[in-house]
């Protein structure tokens, strides 16, 4: 994130979450003094990959019009927004409209999601794909603030921390670094977990010490935050972060961690966070 004069680009199609995504995204925008591009996708409606046209509506016109409207209604807190309408699938449109921007920003859901998925396809491929952080917006109880960033020893996790360092300082709210030791359970001979108390004490010295030395490295690159706080647990991590993201008003992690498969796109911790999740989630890319 660059901070000042971010360039931000935001998905629109007409729905409820795509309306509060883009309040998040000019309340960002104010702070940052940037400026947000609304882009608004549209596709005709197919059947076994063939157009289904209708005579009595047009989805450019439709999503136009919904966009105005928007932004009409939001003009008077607006500070630089400018608005755009494009033809094809939502999610790889935005991806590529995205690399001119520093912070790609959809809704959870989509006027074209299906019910029972949490998280719409839109904003999951995004989350996937996009070459810039993603903000998966969620609307959250006036009032609630802070910024939750999870750390593990990975380099996604570093771009992550820098990320929340510079979105906390920029919005004046108050950071929290979360690390999660994940302690497998340990084996008898014929596998059986057997009941073992580990020295949590040792083991969390360790992990402090590790991490005041990525946070020193990390002073090299940026102010550290003065009420920046430090969050040891242990369990299991994508648990762990849904559960604090309740406290907060921005979660933000890498797109992939230490643990999981290599070849997956989407780690475990960002699925959890982005379906599950109860504030806003930043995702950031691979550096």
């Amino acid at each position: 994130m660059d901070g000042e004069n971010s360039r931000i680009l935001v998905g629109f199609d007409g729905s409820p979450e795509s309306r509060v995504a883009l309040t998040w995204a000019l309340d960002y925008a104010r702070a940052a003094n940037g400026q947000v591009r609304a882009l608004a996708v549209w596709q005709w409606p197919n059947f076994l990959d063939a157009a289904v046209g209708y005579a009595t509506s047009n989805p450019e016109s439709l999503y136009s019009k919904a966009l105005r409207r928007a932004l009409d209604d939001l003009r008077s807190t607006a500070t630089d927004v400018t608005a755009e309408i494009a033809e094809g699938r939502p999610g790889p449109v935005l991806v590529e409209k995205a690399d001119d921007a520093d912070l790609l920003v959809v809704g959870t859901h989509g006027a074209g999601a299906v019910t029972r998925l949490i998280l719409g396809s839109v904003s999951t491929y995004c989350a996937t794909h996009a070459r810039r952080p993603v903000a998966i917006v969620r609307a959250t109880p006036p009032g609630r603030r802070g910024v939750l960033v999870g750390l593990d020893d990975s380099a996604d996790a570093r771009v992550a921390l820098d990320w929340a360092i510079d979105y906390a300082e920029l919005t004046r709210q108050p950071l929290k670094l979360l690390h999660v030791v994940e302690l497998p359970a340990p084996q008898g001979r014929i596998g059986y977990p057997l009941g073992v108390a580990y020295p949590h004490t040792t083991i969390e010295g360790h992990a402090r010490r590790w991490i005041d030395g990525i946070l020193e490295e990390t002073e090299t690159r940026h102010r550290l935050p003065s009420d920046l706080s430090v969050e040891i647990s242990s369990g299991n991590a994508a648990a762990r972060l849904v559960q604090r993201s309740s406290d907060v008003a921005v979660t933000v992690c890498g797109r992939r961690g230490v643990g999981g498969f290599r070849r997956l796109l989407f780690g475990s911790v960002v699925a959890a966070l982005a379906h599950h999740g109860e504030s806003t989630v930043v995702v950031t890319p691979p550096k």
